[in-house]
């Protein structure tokens, strides 16, 4: 049953992490991965809300694994970041990289914590 609760969770990120992909690449954002940006700032906020309730209440393993494993691992994406990465740096575009890799990094750990607090406060 675990299993199947994370392929379906994993099915469901990835379909939603390619659909909010596609809309900021349709909207012509600019040469900024504002997708991937969004799904891993959403995500860590997503993820740490969900380990807040998993901590302060009783919500079924199943519920947990397939929501943080599942729907968050695939929607997430740390190799997309990379690799984005990587190309502002081959292109020389380092204000680019600084604001992609230290931007991502520092408001993804302020929204994993905002989750938690939130979670918090909830539970």
């Amino acid at each position: 049953m675990m299993l199947l609760v994370v392929m379906l969770g994993g099915a469901a990120g990835a379909v939603c992490r390619y659909l909010v992909d596609e809309y900021f690449q349709q909207t012509g954002t600019g040469t900024f991965p504002v997708g991937t940006l969004l799904v891993n700032i959403s995500g860590s906020l997503m993820a740490g809300f969900v380990l807040g309730l998993v901590v302060n209440s009783n919500i079924p393993e199943l519920w947990a694994v397939g929501l943080l494993t599942g729907f968050l691992g695939a929607y997430t994406t740390f190799s997309t970041w990379m690799v984005q990465s990587a190309d502002m740096l081959h292109q020389k575009e380092l204000t680019r990289l600084f604001l992609n890799i230290a931007g991502q990094l520092a408001a993804g750990i302020l929204a994993a914590f905002s989750g938690l607090a939130l979670a918090g406060f909830i539970a």
